[in-house]
């Protein structure tokens, strides 16, 4: 993205809300910025379940997105579970992208709505399958084993500026353009228990220990009661 600058001014916190801003300075050129979840290790993570509340004004060339990136750097893959395109400027299309390695295949589903307004995205990382959602109903999911990474991935959030075939901005927005961010969780896939290992057959000698045990103990729990029994009614 060399038509995009990040810089750290562009991103803050705001009435509880993370807002990334994207916008010209002072010598007319497009600065934006992004943040990550690389040094917080409850997100950096194989496989999960990554739900945010999102939205982001119009502009035309400026594009957002909320996505998983690989902890190693090393790129492909990538999983793009809330894209927005800087060539939709009305926000009225969102895409979700897996970008396969090493190839960069891609699969991509598509929403429309008016994505100026909040809505609730995620996408569900599991082994066999990834599963992108819109206010909790599903938009798209992936199957082909190929396409699935199987490494650890942080997310992040981030803006940028669309740019043409040479690199140079090609946005036209004439005003600021911000990204919202007003909830964002984490969950763990929830792993099934290991299959229970039948108990190998009792011998004849150690069946025969268990039920002396047994009887021992009824035994013992009847001079008990009849104990109590006897001292209650002297």
């Amino acid at each position: 993205c060399t038509a995009t600058t990040w810089k750290t001014s562009e991103v803050a916190v705001k009435d509880g809300r993370l807002v990334i801003t994207a916008q010209r300075d002072k010598q007319g050129q497009w600065i934006t910025g992004g943040v990550s979840a690389a040094g917080w290790p409850q997100a950096v993570r194989t496989y999960g379940k990554y739900v945010a509340r999102v939205r982001v004004d119009k502009g035309q060339g400026v594009s957002a997105v909320a996505l998983l990136w690989p902890q190693s750097n090393k790129w492909p893959p990538e999983i793009d579970y809330y894209e927005l395109s800087g060539a939709d400027g009305d926000r009225g299309q969102e895409t979700a992208t897996t970008h396969r390695a090493p190839d960069d295949a891609k699969q991509q589903s598509v929403y429309q709505g008016d994505l100026t307004q909040w809505h609730t995205v995620s996408v569900e990382w599991l082994p066999t399958s990834i599963t992108y959602f819109v206010d909790n109903k599903v938009i798209g999911k992936v199957t082909n084993p190929t396409f699935i990474p199987h490494q650890p991935m942080w997310p992040a959030f981030q803006m940028q500026i669309q740019q043409d075939n040479a690199g140079n901005a090609v946005a036209t927005a004439t005003a600021a353009a911000h990204m919202y961010v007003d909830a964002f969780y984490v969950y763990a896939p929830v792993t099934a228990p290991p299959p229970s290992t039948p108990a190998a057959p009792a011998s004849p000698g150690s069946s025969l220990w268990i039920a002396i045990v047994l009887v021992v103990i009824v035994l013992l729990v009847g001079l008990v009661i009849f104990a109590r029994a006897r001292r209650r009614f002297r």
